[in-house]
């Protein structure tokens, strides 16, 4: 699965705005990358990213169930 980091770094080689660590990014950063230029780019990029946040939701929703069950197969 691409991380949420490799989604930003993908508007950043789109845009050449490189915004660094996302975990410090500012709006300013955000509107200086002008991502309305380049709409159905950063659109497929918003939808892989949801996509990834979803599985990711769902695949760790689903460890937490099932984490109890032995792996061990019955006799």
């Amino acid at each position: 699965m691409i991380s949420t980091q490799a989604h930003w770094q993908q508007l950043e080689e789109l845009t050449g705005v490189t915004i660094g660590d996302v975990k410090t990014i500012t709006l300013g950063k955000i509107f200086s990358m002008e991502l309305s230029q380049y709409g159905e780019d950063v659109d497929e990029i918003v939808v892989c990213a949801d996509s990834a946040s979803v599985s990711e939701v769902f695949r760790t929703s689903t460890l937490g169930r099932w984490s109890h069950v032995a792996a061990t197969p019955s006799s």
